[in-house]
């Protein structure tokens, strides 16, 4: 496999983003209604889908045989624009071109009809890193704008754009994809690729992409390249990516129900192994003693938790082993509380092993004293 994953699935129709189907559904109705906004802000976390969707925006109004929601991928020109490379659709990365020279530019070139398109675009990536001076003359550019030209701001941080742009536009919320969204589509894409793979391997993949389907088909990438021609294994999974073995958080909270001290700092010491990310360690120690207390309070954990099969049992005996009634709630929020202190400690240079140490300490004398 030679191809760059991350590139060979990036979507090209709108029925492809992953994740995002609020946003989505808007365009495909805009498109179908062809009422199309002359301005978009297209806001959210990084490596969900905004500049690819505002290119197969940019590709569907521009296909060659007609607007269409499947443009067609064969054509010279919706090639150039998937690509970044036709002349009527303009891309600026805002963090290294946000001058006001940069937007004069662009504010001359689309006073001119379209070479070959329907619709000139000009998508502008990072826009809230536009210059304060640019920023006003993007604004006089969204306020009258030419005929036939859209516009699409793309941004991580929605907040430090200018009000009076963000007013001009119709702003679509780009959301992180949930891990087991995005575990469905790597298995799609393994699947198309020939992998051999252990079924777990994806969900350590989606984990650790963070929200972002960019960053799950790079680790699916670093999998397929460390095991060569070999089978993608749980275990070469976890090496790979530096994951956490999760494994690791029930036997914690078992050994700390146990009162095990000493058992519960071993695992500390398998945690913080490796040089892992403390972050990624308290992140996923919260979400295992948050799914926890969602399976003790909740009537039905359904769209609350995602986990497989396995975990789900494992989760559910752990449960069985908590104080009984309203006792085990005050240990998991208590447990919760502690581990914010120990964030709070560490971003203060505290030792992580001894602030996750003392999160032992501090919950099984807690378990000890509300069992009296």
């Amino acid at each position: 496999m030679s191809d760059i994953l991350a590139l060979k699935y990036r979507p090209k129709k709108l029925s492809d983003v992953v994740g995002q189907d609020a946003s989505i559904r808007i365009l495909i109705n805009s498109i179908k209604s062809k009422d199309i906004h002359h301005a978009y802000i297209f806001a959210g976390h990084w490596g969900c889908g905004k500049t690819s969707t505002a290119r197969i925006l940019a590709a569907s109004l521009n296909n060659p045989n007609g607007i269409s929601l499947e443009p067609d991928i064969n054509s010279p020109l919706i090639q150039a624009i998937f690509e970044g490379k036709h002349p009527d659709v303009r891309e600026m990365d805002a963090a290294a071109l946000g001058r006001i020279d940069d937007i004069r530019e662009i504010k001359e070139n689309i006073q001119y009809s379209p070479i070959e398109c329907r619709y000139k675009f000009v998508i502008i990536d990072e826009a809230h890193r536009l210059s304060g001076a640019a920023a006003e003359a993007a604004l006089k550019m969204i306020e009258e704008p030419p005929p036939e030209t859209i516009f699409i701001l793309c941004t991580t941080d929605p907040q430090k754009l200018k009000e009076t742009i963000g007013s001009r536009c119709m702003s679509l919320w780009f959301n992180k994809v949930s891990w087991d969204q995005i575990s469905t589509h790597l298995k799609t894409v393994a699947d198309a690729e020939g992998l051999k793979y252990e079924e777990s391997v994806l969900k350590i993949a989606a984990k650790r992409a963070k929200g972002s389907i960019r960053n799950a088909l790079q680790n699916l990438q670093m999998l397929v390249t460390f095991a060569g021609q070999e089978k993608i294994t749980q275990e070469s999974a976890l090496k790979a990516l530096s994951a956490v073995d999760e494994s690791c958080y029930f036997d914690m909270i078992d050994a700390i129900l146990k009162t095990d001290a000493a058992t519960a700092m071993l695992v500390i010491d398998r945690l913080l192994g490796g040089g892992r990310d403390v972050g990624e360690v308290l992140d996923g120690l919260v979400g295992h003693l948050r799914n926890l207390l969602v399976i003790t309070t909740a009537s039905s954990t359904s769209g609350l938790i995602f986990v497989t099969e396995e975990e789900a049992k494992r989760l559910t005996h752990q449960v069985s082993s908590l104080p009984a009634g309203s006792k085990a709630i005050m240990l998991l929020a208590h447990m919760i509380d502690i581990l914010a202190e120990v964030h709070r400690g560490i971003s203060l240079n505290m030792p992580p092993q001894i602030m996750l140490e003392t999160f032992v300490i501090k919950s099984i004398v807690f378990n000890a004293s509300i069992k009296k």
